[in-house]
């Protein structure tokens, strides 16, 4: 995996799956490891266990860049807290604007992103959730599984099949954070769809559209 970092001392923010950002900053990197300064904002008394998923973002004048990474181990040098980060996926550039992300119901199926060709005997691994959240750009779901399953490691292609106010979408993309869940054999997946313009654009319709219908629940809801 070919990875462009910056230079060692240079500023940093990591976000985790629940979009919380901490500065910090490139203490050293090799092809194996990168290690940062343990962020001063992670709360003591919630620690954060090896193997979390977190973003690497820093900027440059192309845009804001990010890169995959797992928490793989801590350690400290004199006074100082360190957080070894591995990537685990090929970085991209992230569009600057903000999707809008608003909560859904329904249930959502998540599959091996495999062209089976005219094999109709094949049986494409499935696994099967509901929703939590969804933009024009990501899935947010819950999935009956263990967080270790094949099909839900980190960098890996699927196929998302899922419903926005009746209307359906199967949408190809790649695993981009995972956790567990508060449930046995449940886990919090998050999937960033990749797709046309045009998908894009359809997708955006019925997300805004459920915006508003939440907007006129709110309002209609007894004060």
């Amino acid at each position: 995996m070919a990875i462009q970092l910056p230079r060692v001392g240079t500023a940093i923010v990591l976000r985790d799956m629940t979009e919380t950002a901490y500065a910090s900053r490139i203490e050293s990197w090799d092809r194996e490891l990168i290690t940062v300064v343990k962020p001063m904002g992670v709360p003591a008394a919630f620690p954060y266990a090896l193997g979390t998923p977190f973003d690497v973002l820093w900027s440059s004048q192309s845009g804001v860049h990010v890169l995959p990474v797992e928490l793989a181990a801590t350690r400290s040098e004199g006074q100082v807290l360190l957080w070894e980060l591995r990537p685990v996926a090929d970085p991209w550039v992230e569009q600057r604007r903000e999707f809008v992300r608003v909560p859904v119901f329904g249930r959502v199926v998540l599959s091996t992103d495999t062209d089976t060709g005219d094999a109709s005997d094949v049986v494409v691994p499935t696994l099967q959730g509901y929703m939590v959240d969804v933009s024009e750009a990501a899935l947010q779901c819950s999935i009956w599984a263990e967080a270790s399953d094949p099909l839900l490691a980190v960098g890996g292609r699927v196929v998302a099949e899922f419903t926005v106010r009746g209307a359906g979408f199967a949408r190809d993309g790649v695993i981009h954070g995972v956790r567990r869940g508060t449930e046995d054999k449940e886990t919090t997946v998050i999937v960033l769809f990749d797709q046309s313009d045009a998908e894009a654009r359809v997708l955006r319709r019925e997300v805004f559209a459920a915006q508003l219908d939440l907007r006129q629940i709110l309002q209609d809801a007894p004060r």
